[in-house]
């Protein structure tokens, strides 16, 4: 029986830079790669048993193991931070280019705010106009913070779906 410093070490210098390609491929940020190629090797480590003793076997089952954290990392890690764009900021308080179209895309919005739930519009009134994070969201709701971000894009669907239904009133 190998020590596990030996099994990894060995599949580390077999495979280290396979995983990374496939992770670069997987569309995982060039920063984060090192990371999440880390955290491939220490599945393998925590499965030892389980990683196929070939060759071919083993780096087959490490990609595997990199493509699946990859998937997790475009669902989980990717929302862990809010980004704040100034820029999109100021564009949103700039004065529109026609006062016009957005009055009636405010007064669109209203209405169909109006036929929403109330926690429909309490969630959507709490991130875009109050500018409340997804976190505070979360803790204010009771639930995670993906439970929020879930809540947050149901709710926008049906704003979308209410404004379609109902365009001119």
């Amino acid at each position: 029986m190998t020590t596990p410093e030996a099994f990894i070490g060995a599949l580390y210098a077999n495979f280290g830079k396979p995983v990374r390609r496939k992770l670069r491929r997987a569309g995982v940020a060039r920063a984060d790669v090192e990371d999440l190629c880390q955290a491939v090797f220490l599945v393998a480590l925590r499965r030892q048993r389980r990683v196929p003793s070939g060759h071919t076997d083993a780096r087959r089952w490490l990609l595997d193991t990199a493509r699946k954290i990859a998937r997790n990392y475009h669902r989980l890690y990717y929302r862990q931070y809010e980004v704040s764009d100034d820029d999109a900021l100021e564009r949103a308080i700039a004065e529109p280019q026609d006062p016009a179209a957005a009055l009636a895309s405010r007064i669109l919005v209203h209405r169909s705010g109006q036929r929403l739930g109330a926690s429909d519009r309490e969630i959507l009134a709490s991130y875009h106009v109050e500018g409340d994070c997804l976190v505070s969201i979360a803790s204010m709701l009771g639930i995670s913070k993906s439970g929020a971000y879930v809540r947050l894009v149901q709710a926008e669907r049906r704003l979308a779906m209410t404004a379609d239904a109902h365009p001119g009133r």
